[in-house]
């Protein structure tokens, strides 16, 4: 039997956007509909405050020239 490794954000940790923004991980929540995971982050030019499916924290996002990066790194 193959059980999925999922990968988890570091609470505190800062990472930056395939665009080039800089956020910090301020926690983990759930949503109340679906029990997704999501990530809460905060920018850290501006303080604004954001919430994304844990799912698509890491995933890979294909550029316009087709290359490939992870949303966050």
């Amino acid at each position: 039997m193959h059980k999925e490794v999922i990968e988890y954000p570091m609470m505190g940790m800062k990472y930056t956007h395939y665009k080039g923004g800089k956020y910090e991980v301020m926690t983990m929540a759930t949503h109340t509909e679906t029990n997704e995971p999501m990530v809460v982050y905060k920018s850290l030019l501006f303080g604004s405050i954001y919430v994304r499916p844990l799912s698509m924290w890491f995933e890979e996002v294909t550029l316009e020239d087709g290359t490939k990066k992870k949303r966050f790194s």
